[in-house]
């Protein structure tokens, strides 16, 4: 096996194209384009992200990414890294393969400053990043709904929808009523000014930015898993008071394009009039995990969930 590093800028036309297509066939189901590679890996806070690649002969057969990302820690700014499309073509799939790639990519971000790597493995690289890679658990993100349709997420409730959304608009008008005004503030989030200039412009560039009283956020519209779905991506100001007013402005203004209204991170308020959907019920495991690069820069703050301002913004689902 051959190993070699690169920024995005020094890849070839082939070598992207390659990489897409190892994508589509370990993420079966899943799609990247070569327009799709383009925006997410040079829309970064340094203009590039940083690709670890695996070839046999001329083939490429695995691969590892890290987004350079401008993050704030108790009011400083510090550049830290998410972990992407870490993916071995089956047949070539063994830890030591995983290891090289990781080792090789993570030396090349240290060089330029980068002291935290974190991500969001799948059930499957996830106990091999804990174990065999010594990444940390930073904690799990909860998944938030908000039901609007209920025969969008299951066909055979479709005459309740007229009931389904009466209650929704109910539960919203009364969040709005009852809910706190308390701001809260996390000791680890992104650099928002920086980070909004390239973070939105990743896949379909169709979000929508909202600024309401004194905050914003921002949401975008997508069928998810069949399901036509309003994810509350971020908000910049995290309160009950500017999550009840975000969900209310959704529900209004678009309302007639989606069936579920979902958020995942974690809220340090309450969530109403979002329903938290209990563990064992949940989708899909979002696994946050994290590792210091510079043994010189570790602190157990980045290791407890609570402590960050984490929800779908910092990640590539959407």
């Amino acid at each position: 096996m051959d190993f070699v590093i690169r920024k995005t800028t020094e890849l070839t036309e082939e070598e992207i194209f390659s990489f897409c297509q190892l994508f589509e066939e370990v993420f079966v189901g899943h799609v990247k384009s070569v327009e799709y590679f383009k925006r997410e890996f040079l829309n970064t806070s340094l203009g590039y992200s940083y690709h670890a690649l695996m070839f046999d002969g001329n083939k490429m057969v695995g691969a590892n990414s890290l987004i350079p990302c401008d993050y704030v820690y108790k009011g400083e700014h510090v550049l830290m890294a998410f972990s992407v499309d870490t993916m071995i073509k089956k047949g070539y799939r063994d830890f030591f393969n995983l290891k090289d790639l990781i080792d090789l990519i993570e030396d090349e971000a240290r060089k330029t400053g980068i002291f935290f790597v974190f991500g969001f493995p799948n059930d499957n690289a996830y106990p091999i990043l804990k174990k065999g890679i010594k990444y940390k658990d930073i904690g799990k993100m909860y998944t938030y709904v908000l039901p609007y349709r209920i025969g969008g997420i299951k066909p055979c409730f479709f005459f309740l929808n007229p009931l389904s959304k009466l209650f929704c608009k109910c539960l919203i008008k009364w969040s709005l009523f009852v809910a706190n005004h308390k701001s809260h503030f996390a000791m680890i989030d992104r650099e928002r000014e920086t980070f909004n200039t390239y973070r939105y412009k990743w896949f379909e560039q169709d979000y929508c930015k909202v600024n309401l009283d004194n905050f914003s956020f921002i949401y975008r519209i997508k069928k998810h898993e069949g399901v036509r779905t309003a994810f509350l991506l971020d908000i910049n100001c995290i309160s009950a008071r500017n999550i009840a007013m975000a969900v209310d402005y959704i529900c209004e203004n678009d309302g007639a394009l989606f069936d579920l209204l979902m958020y995942v991170g974690v809220l340090p308020c309450s969530n109403f009039p979002f329903v938290r959907i209990p563990r064992k019920y949940e989708p899909k495991n979002f696994n946050f995990v994290g590792k210091f690069l510079d043994k010189k820069m570790m602190n157990k703050d980045f290791f407890d969930i609570l402590n960050w301002n984490v929800n779908l913004s910092c990640y590539d689902l959407v």
